[in-house]
């Protein structure tokens, strides 16, 4: 049920849920914007690095915790693409610390210190070096004011004094200073009416009834709080403070990502075991920390299901009600949505309008017509038409009701809200 200690060299953006048995070899402070965190970088027993960034919001719990040459085991975490201008490991992606990443086991694992190759200084001269690598021997604090970054490197430490004396030069005590471095909609429900008990509607009904049908991009716009049916495919396991008892999972359609929250009884529809079960087996296995994912928890990704989904807008996220896994409803129900992309990405003689009208026509069945699938919000206003407010009666210069005059039919005072009338006119006008 554990998770297996995987390689430094092979992590990734894929997931969030990482273990992994490191060395720190490095830890310097960073102060930016009166703000201050701290970075590390991590080794592991391959010879592999890595950078670490511990955020400000946990720079408190995470600081002491760390120390220079101690090994940890350390668990789920975000990764990230490596975009720095000057990288202090030449890894491709970084690591950020999060309210879910789990740290224990210090100094259990026997890991020695990375081999550092530096560049020669003829590699230098002929421009054949990294230069977006900064690899600094026991950096001790960066501080960032104003854009202008300054690394101060202390040169009283043993692994500086002893790169100082293989080049035979002096570098002075004190410190060096180097390197100057959405579309706003309003939801709209639906008020359906039931005449049949819920006990007897078939889940398809259940998770359709009263709710509108929309893809992850229009829930996203929504600015109050709202029920909606959609469909996703679940991603990426999220790691937070709330550990596995809460399991939050980053789900995708049409290139829209979303966090959707999952309850136990939603991850029993999937896992086919309860928490509590799952809880049980672990702590069976002297596992009793909550910020342990369980492997089995890999099953519930890559999977396109249909969703009712309470989508909340202060916390851009949305709370799995119910969940579907027929693939033929979830085909048709998203079949609208990609069909309108499709139609709006390839350019057609047709009018846009026709085509997403067409495509959607296609998509319907009697069946989604029984269910009462909804799959545009703007259809609401078929139920709740804008009023209508009366042209005032116009007033008949001669008095008369029943006749007019040409002038008054060039000046255009017929009413629009009355029926035309046969007007005859005078001989002697």
């Amino acid at each position: 049920m554990a998770r297996p200690f995987e390689r430094i060299s092979d992590i990734n953006d894929t997931k969030d849920l990482w273990k992994v048995a490191v060395r720190v070899e490095h830890k310097w402070s960073v102060i930016s914007n009166n703000e201050e965190h701290f970075e590390m970088i991590f080794v592991d027993k391959h010879g592999c690095d890595i950078h670490v960034v511990v955020p400000t919001t946990y720079t408190a719990a995470y600081n002491d915790r760390f120390a220079l040459d101690q090994t940890y085991t350390v668990s789920n975490f975000k990764v990230e693409p490596n975009k720095l201008v000057f990288k202090p490991s030449s890894h491709r992606f970084l690591v950020n610390f999060t309210g879910g990443t789990a740290v224990s086991n210090v100094n259990k694992h026997e890991i020695q210190p990375k081999q550092h190759r530096f560049t020669r200084f003829a590699d230098i001269i002929t421009d054949k070096f990294q230069k977006n690598m900064l690899i600094g021997q026991y950096p001790l604090s960066v501080t960032n004011t104003f854009h202008v970054t300054k690394l101060h490197i202390n040169a009283e430490l043993p692994g500086v004094k002893n790169f100082v004396e293989s080049l035979s030069c002096r570098i002075p005590k004190d410190s060096l200073n180097t390197v100057s471095s959405q579309l706003s909609i309003k939801s709209q429900s639906l008020s359906r009416t039931t005449n049949f008990d819920n006990s007897r509607q078939t889940p398809i009904q259940r998770l359709l009834s009263g709710v509108v049908a929309l893809p992850l991009s229009e829930i996203k716009k929504l600015k109050e709080v709202s029920f909606c049916a959609t469909v996703a495919e679940t991603r990426k396991l999220i790691a937070s403070s709330f550990g596995w008892y809460k399991i939050e999972i980053e789900v995708v359609h049409l290139g829209i990502s979303c966090k959707f929250i999952f309850w136990d009884r939603e991850c029993t529809d999937i896992l086919e075991i309860s928490a509590a079960q799952m809880r049980d087996t672990m702590i069976q296995a002297g596992i009793t920390d909550p910020l342990e994912f369980p492997l089995a928890l890999d099953a519930m990704l890559d999977l396109e299901l249909a969703f009712r989904v309470k989508w909340k807008p202060n916390w851009d996220s949305c709370s799995v009600v119910m969940l579907i896994k027929d693939k033929p409803f979830v085909k048709q129900l998203k079949a609208p949505w990609e069909h309108t992309q499709v139609s709006t990405s390839q350019p057609s003689g047709t009018p846009l309008a026709e085509q997403v009208k067409e495509s959607v026509d296609e998509a319907k069945t009697d069946a989604a017509e029984e269910c009462g699938i909804v799959t545009d919000v703007e259809i609401t206003s078929k139920h709740n038409p804008d009023p209508v407010t009366p042209t005032a009666k116009r007033q008949i210069h001669d008095g008369s009701n029943d006749s007019t005059t040409v002038a008054g039919l060039c000046d255009g005072e017929l009413s629009s809200t009355k029926l035309k009338k046969i007007i005859k006119l005078e001989k002697n006008i």
